[in-house]
């Protein structure tokens, strides 16, 4: 069984890592944790209408005064993988203004 961590994540990182997730390739059992992991950081129906959360075919948007940091219990496999993929475009340069998320997410995710 694989230990577990609680990090602090905003509406900006969740989403973030929802996207790292999708470019997930590898075996079955990272696979199930990720999935496992996908489930905990999406932002549901009901967060969504509480931020008003708006999908665009170019933007997401949300109103930041309402959304709040939520605290998630993320696989350790998870949490590599996501760690994994921020250094993998960083060392390939490319990670954009667009990705200055990162910045932030990468500092929660390799705290101890």
């Amino acid at each position: 069984m694989s230990s577990k961590k609680v990090i602090s994540l905003s509406v900006r990182e969740r989403i973030y890592a929802l996207g790292l997730f999708n470019q997930f390739k590898g075996g079955m059992n990272v696979l199930k944790k990720i999935l496992d992991d996908s489930v905990v950081v999406e932002i549901g129906t009901e967060e969504g209408k509480e931020i008003e959360l708006k999908l665009s075919e170019k933007n997401i948007t949300w109103n930041n005064e309402k959304a709040k940091n939520k605290e998630l219990e993320l696989h350790e496999e998870s949490v590599e993988y996501l760690v994994g993929k921020i250094n993998e475009k960083d060392k390939a340069g490319e990670l954009t203004l667009g990705d200055s998320v990162v910045l932030e997410l990468k500092e929660k995710l390799e705290a101890k």
